[in-house]
C-alpha cells in the first residue's frame, strides 16, 4: 500500500502535464523574450501562495532574474497570523503595493493564488496589466470557479491574467480525508505550484536561438545574463574562427572563450588568433574560466588584458590584493646611465624610407583607434 498523499500528488503532476504544458511553455517563451528585452520578472502570492516567491528567489538552480514582491502584511511571518487574511481582504492594498513596484511594459508578473478571489492578488493583477505587464497566473480554476469575488469589481485573478495554469487541486486544496474529521487535510497547492513554477523556469532555461548577425543591436549576439543560448553555425573551422573573432570583438574581447575538439591543431590556431586571456578546451567555460575544472588560478575576478581594458590578463588572485610597500636603493649614479645609453648617440636611423605624409596616417589611425575605444 503506497503513501496517499505521495499518490495524490502524483496524479496531480501528471494532470498538470497533460493538460496545461502548453501553457507551462508558452509562459517560458514569454520570460525568455522578456529577459533577452532587458525587462524584470516579478513574481507575487499573499499568505501561503506567496512560499512559491521565496521557493524562486535567490535558489539554487533557479533563474538570477527573479524579483520577488515580498509585502509584509501578507507575509506567513506576520503576528497575528490572522492579520494576512484580513490585509489580503482589503480593498486598495493590493494596488498600493502594485504602485510601489515600478512596472513597466514588457515585464513578466507571476501571480499565484488558489482560489484567486481575494482583492490584493486581484489589483495586484490588473496593476500590472494597466502597465503592459505580462501577467501569468497560477491558480486552482476548479477552486475559483465556484467561490465569489471578494472584489468590488467582481472580477477575479483568472480575468486578469494573459496565460492561466490550473493546479487541478480539489476544491478547498486539502486532498485527504480523515475518517470522522470534519474537513480534509494535506494541501496540495504549495507542491504542484512549486512543479509548475520551476518547470517554466527550466523550460525557459533550454531555449535557444540560432542567430546569423552580430551586432550590438542583437541581442543574442551579446552577453546574456539568462538561460538562453544563441548559436551560429559555420561550414569549417576556419569560417568559425573568424566567426568567434566577431562576436568577442562585438563583446566580450580580451574575456573568456570556450571551445571543444581533439584537433590539437585547430586549438593551436585558436589560441593564436583569438583575442581573449583565457581559451578552455573540452570544459565549461563558467567553471574553467574561474580554475575550478582547470589549472588556472581559482578567482571569481579575471582579468580582460589591455585589449579588454583592464591592466592584467590574469586571475586575480590573494597575491594581486595584497599591498606590498617596497624599499629599494640607489644602486647606479646618474653618470653611469649615461655612459650605459652613449650607444644612442652612435646610432642612425634611415627615415628615407618613410616620409611626413605616412607618418601623419600611421598617427590618425591611432588615434582613431584609441577614440573608437
Amino acid at each position: 500500500m503506497g503513501i496517499e498523499y505521495i499518490e495524490k500528488i502524483v496524479k496531480l503532476i501528471n494532470e498538470v502535464e497533460t493538460h496545461e504544458s502548453e501553457n507551462i511553455l508558452e509562459a517560458a517563451s514569454k520570460i525568455c523574450k522578456a529577459t533577452l528585452d532587458n525587462r524584470s520578472i516579478y513574481i507575487f502570492g499573499a499568505s501561503h501562495a506567496g512560499i512559491l516567491s521565496q521557493e524562486a528567489f535567490y535558489r539554487a538552480g533557479g533563474l538570477i532574474n527573479i524579483n520577488p514582491i515580498f509585502a509584509p502584511e501578507v507575509s506567513v511571518d506576520r503576528s497575528p497570523i490572522t492579520l494576512t487574511s484580513k490585509m489580503e481582504r482589503l480593498v486598495g492594498y493590493g494596488e498600493t503595493i502594485a504602485e510601489s513596484v515600478g512596472f513597466k511594459e514588457g515585464d513578466i508578473l507571476i501571480v499565484h493564488s488558489v482560489s484567486g478571489r481575494n482583492p490584493v492578488t486581484i489589483e495586484m493583477a490588473n496593476t500590472a496589466k494597466l502597465r503592459g505587464v505580462t501577467v501569468i497566473g497560477i491558480t486552482n480554476m476548479s477552486y475559483s470557479r465556484k467561490v465569489t469575488s471578494r472584489h468590488p469589481s467582481g472580477k477575479k485573478m483568472y480575468d486578469l491574467c494573459d496565460i492561466v495554469i490550473d493546479n487541478h487541486g480539489e476544491i478547498g486544496d486539502a486532498c485527504i480525508s480523515i475518517e470522522n474529521a470534519p474537513q480534509k487535510v494535506a494541501p496540495t497547492s504549495t507542491v504542484v505550484g512549486a512543479t509548475i513554477l520551476n518547470s517554466i523556469f527550466s523550460e525557459a532555461a533550454k531555449l535557444v536561438s540560432e542567430e546569423t548577425e552580430v551586432s550590438h543591436l542583437n541581442p543574442y549576439s551579446r552577453e546574456k545574463l539568462c538561460p538562453v543560448l544563441g548559436f551560429y553555425t559555420e561550414e569549417t573551422w576556419e569560417k568559425a574562427c573568424e566567426k568567434c573573432i566577431e562576436i568577442l570583438e562585438n563583446e566580450g574581447i580580451g574575456h573568456t572563450m570556450s571551445m571543444h575538439t581533439n584537433n590539437e591543431n585547430i586549438v593551436r590556431e585558436f589560441s593564436l588568433k583569438k583575442p581573449v586571456s583565457r581559451l578552455l578546451v573540452n570544459t565549461a567555460a563558467a567553471l574553467g574560466g574561474v580554475g575550478a575544472t582547470t589549472n588556472l588560478l581559482p578567482a571569481f575576478t579575471l582579468g580582460c588584458g589591455t585589449v579588454g581594458g583592464s591592466a592584467t590578463s590574469d586571475n586575480i588572485g590573494p597575491l594581486n590584493l595584497i599591498n606590498i610597500r617596497r624599499v629599494a636603493y640607489g644602486t647606479k649614479e646618474l653618470e653611469e646611465l649615461k655612459e650605459e645609453g652613449s650607444c644612442v648617440n652612435t646610432c642612425s636611423v634611415d627615415n628615407s624610407r618613410v616620409n611626413e605624409n605616412e607618418i601623419e596616417d600611421i598617427i590618425r589611425k591611432v588615434l582613431d583607434g584609441i577614440i573608437k575605444k
